[in-house]
């Protein structure tokens, strides 16, 4: 479970942020080397299941991961989050941008790569949902730019489910971590900007039946006639709509050059990788932590 949030009283003395921050160097060493080492799968806590659940792969997958309990964090990822100290001082996503620039995104056929996950959703998402870098391109003025660079870092693990849930029909799932400071809502004054998210990864189902009622879950209305042209017009076979939440939706080739469209809900935020014209993969983001002791040592001593 969660810790519940620090707080933190009017006047707190600033000795207490500076034994606070002391710690963060020895709590770096011992991340540095947990990152290192293969995530372990996990069990959830979640209360099991009275009726069966029903419907699609994906749409199992994402009622178990909903009523999964608030998985256990550590403390460096509540007090550091996505610190240089914890992901590197120069890891800021310099070679993943050029090799998205130059290649695109990976095929879901290339399996799960960590670092392309943790930029997409935590620090390319954050990016254009916030309107940070939405400067128009000259050659393409209908497009804005994004950018995978900022301070992020996440894990992946495969979650199991005990046998009693999965007997009801509770599917074991793909989980990505991310710590992120780049998430800004929208408001130049945003104090709170270090999260956590939880985001659930899951192929869409193969047969047009499944497919149909997959993208049904994840798209109610569809897609409007604007997105599947901007989808058609990409050289690119590999491309990603990113789910931003109030009906907005970008299309994304990786080349960081991004068109946005209104009037498309959508249930989750997240991203759904597209191959050929079809979704192949869904990364829908289930929960969102706000980081709050490094929000507050960010403000006390930025």
């Amino acid at each position: 479970m969660d810790e519940p949030p620090i707080r933190t009283p009017m006047g707190t003395p600033m000795g207490l942020v500076k034994r606070t921050r002391s710690g963060l160097a020895s709590a770096a060493s011992t991340v540095a080397g947990a990152a290192r080492a293969p995530a372990r799968k996990a069990v959830p806590t979640g209360p099991t299941p009275t009726e069966p659940l029903r419907g699609t792969a994906l749409e199992r997958r994402l009622r178990t991961a909903l009523s999964t309990a608030p998985h256990a964090r550590s403390t460096a990822s509540q007090v550091m989050s996505a610190s240089p100290l914890r992901r590197g001082l120069f890891n800021v996503g310099l070679k993943q941008a050029a090799r998205l620039r130059r290649e695109g995104y990976l095929p879901a056929s290339a399996g799960l790569e960590r670092e392309e996950l943790v930029r997409i959703h935590g620090a390319i998402i954050p990016t254009i949902a916030d309107g940070t870098f939405r400067r128009p391109s000259r050659s393409r003025p209908d497009k804005a730019m994004t950018s995978s660079h900022g301070r992020t870092t996440g894990e992946l693990h495969e979650i199991d489910v005990p046998q009693e849930q999965a007997a009801l029909g509770a599917l074991g799932w793909t989980r990505l971590c991310v710590d992120t400071d780049e998430i800004r809502a929208r408001r130049v004054l945003s104090i709170i900007h270090s999260y956590h998210l939880d985001v659930l990864i899951s192929p869409l189902g193969p047969s047009p039946s499944e497919y149909a009622a997959d993208m049904r879950l994840l798209l109610p209305r569809g897609l409007s006639p604007q997105i599947q042209e901007a989808l058609h017009q990409s050289s690119r076979p590999t491309l990603r709509l990113h789910l931003l939440g109030e009906g907005r939706i970008a299309v994304d080739d990786g080349s960081l050059l991004v068109r946005t469209f209104p009037d498309c809900p959508h249930p989750w935020p997240g991203s759904l990788l597209v191959e050929g014209g079809r979704v192949t993969r869904a990364e829908i983001e289930i929960h969102r932590h706000p980081n709050v002791m490094a929000n507050i040592l960010d403000v006390v001593d930025p």
